[in-house]
């Protein structure tokens, strides 16, 4: 999750600004193209990164209803008792 990035070419031009916007429609959206070059069309020098907070766990659950009234009431009750 890559927000913004700030990366040098070839010819010593430095790009990018370190933006924390989320959206920009201003231009070219190289953030994708350069990440993904993996260094041959430029070098990174700093990024900003999207983190998110460590899962604490998870829960797999396989269960069946009958027909779409008794499901809606199985998902209504689990979002209840949580």
């Amino acid at each position: 999750m890559v927000r913004d990035i700030e990366a040098v070419l070839a010819d010593g031009s430095v790009i990018g600004g370190l933006r924390t916007t989320i959206k920009d429609n201003a231009g070219y959206h190289l953030r994708p193209l350069i990440v993904g070059s993996e260094g041959t069309l430029a070098v990174i020098t700093r990024l900003v990164l999207k983190l998110w907070p460590k899962v604490l766990g998870s829960t797999v659950m396989l269960c069946a209803a009958r027909d779409l009234a008794a499901l809606q009431q199985l998902l209504s009750h689990i979002q209840t008792r949580g």
